[in-house]
């Protein structure tokens, strides 16, 4: 009986986790600045996106990116400026949202293996690298944009931030790598 309601009780933990971290991404996708020289606007999604591979980990983590994306595609005002339906997926910022779940998937399969900040932002950074291919990818198929265009409009002026947001996401996960592996993974 009681390993039943431990795995009952696992199980909706993961699930808790999973909507949460999908309604945490649609928060900061609606906290956004336009750009004008750029289709893609600056968010708090990659900041979603990065915590919850590393705290949901490699399963769970893109999990809930996937069910956001889901959300956003079935009406939800998900995306950017509460924006929602498949243009976004096939527009020029949809390769960003595609990169979100392979980057959780990622940084939830690699951030575990040495903990520490210093591995962790290691990881973090990969996954910025995931999350800019797929953009890049994208802007450059919808936009016609070079691919030196592409990295100008849709990198370079999210750098700093989502370096920023690293080094947070590699200090909250690095203090409490212990209380996450036990509850969440």
């Amino acid at each position: 009986m009681t390993s039943r309601v431990t795995h009952l009780s696992r199980v909706i933990v993961h699930i808790l986790g999973i909507m949460v971290f999908a309604v945490f991404t649609a928060v900061g996708a609606n906290i956004y600045i336009p750009l004008p020289w750029t289709p893609v606007p600056i968010t708090l999604q990659t900041f979603s996106v990065f915590l919850s591979g590393a705290v949901l980990g490699g399963t769970y983590g893109p999990l809930s990116m996937a069910y956001y994306i889901m959300l956003g595609l079935a009406g939800m005002p998900f995306f950017a400026g509460g924006s929602a339906g498949f243009a976004r997926i096939l527009g020029p910022t949809g390769g960003y949202l595609l990169g979100f779940v392979v980057a959780s998937f990622v940084i939830g399969k690699f951030i575990g293996k040495r903990p520490g900040f210093f591995n962790a932002e290691l990881v973090l950074l990969f996954g910025i690298a995931v999350v800019y291919f797929f953009g890049v990818l994208q802007l450059c198929i919808v936009t016609g944009f070079s691919p030196a265009d592409a990295i100008i409009k849709g990198v370079l002026p999210f750098l700093a931030g989502d370096i920023m947001k690293t080094f947070v996401v590699a200090g909250v996960y690095s203090k409490y790598h212990s209380f996450f592996k036990k509850t969440f993974q």
